[in-house]
């Protein structure tokens, strides 16, 4: 069985939200979205159902239309495949490249490609500037913008709340080391903050070779605590991504 995890670029419109994620049928098992950072993550099940979704995405949003606080580079962000029980990390490779191809034969979206290969943060940074689509037109479509497909682990990620709209302490507890920014363009960091009205918010997602990823708000809370290096940042809250 492989899982998709589509990510759309809507996601305070909740009627258009639910007619793109009603194209997956019953191969929809959820969906979130959020308006602050006007995003929707549909969690789908097979390979017919990601592709459902998308055309109906490509067809109803338009990026230059598009205002949120969560980055993107297209209608269609990110299409990560997840092997789970009865298949493998080759099996959700496969329903990767078949999906790119698919997107940019039908769709005219050019596609990148993540996974073992390349991560996601690396092709966001280089996306039509040293790296060209692995499928479709060298230059992104007008309204549909380009995808990022992938073949990856389960992920689980965690959005820790601040107390106010400070930049610079969501920048530290997105990570140690790591470079980060406010709208635009993805950084080279994975865990980037983000600004929504009063308040920042950083999203941090544990390791994929982290044997033990927080399971809980508070395990993740107070995980984050030790790595923004005793920060004076007060976390309100954290919410689990999606």
């Amino acid at each position: 069985m492989l899982e998709c995890v589509v990510n759309i670029s809507e996601g305070a419109d909740r009627a258009l939200v639910g007619a793109i994620g009603a194209a997956a049928g019953h191969d929809l098992l959820d969906v979130h979205a959020d308006p602050d950072h006007n995003r929707a993550v549909l969690t789908l099940v097979g390979e017919e159902a990601p592709r459902r979704v998308a055309r109906v995405a490509v067809d109803r949003l338009d990026l230059r239309r598009h205002q949120g606080a969560h980055p993107r580079f297209g209608v269609v962000d990110v299409v990560p495949f997840v092997p789970l029980a009865g298949s493998t990390m080759a099996d959700a490779e496969t329903a990767r490249d078949r999906f790119a191809t698919w997107i940019a034969d039908e769709l005219g979206v050019p596609a990148f490609t993540y996974g073992r290969h390349r991560s996601l943060p690396e092709l966001r940074r280089r996306a039509f500037r040293d790296l060209v689509p692995d499928t479709g037109p060298g230059s992104p479509h007008p309204t549909a913008g380009a995808v990022a497909v992938g073949a990856r682990g389960v992920l689980v990620a965690w959005n820790p709340w601040l107390a106010g709209p400070d930049g610079a302490r969501a920048r530290e507890v997105a990570g140690r080391g790591g470079r980060a920014t406010v709208g635009g363009v993805w950084p080279d960091w994975p865990n980037a903050p983000a600004r929504v009205p009063g308040r920042s918010v950083s999203s941090w997602s544990p390791p994929s070779n982290e044997k033990s990823p927080p399971a809980s708000p508070a395990a993740a809370r107070t995980s984050l605590r030790r790595r923004s290096r005793r920060s004076s940042a007060r976390i309100r809250r954290c919410s689990r991504w999606p």
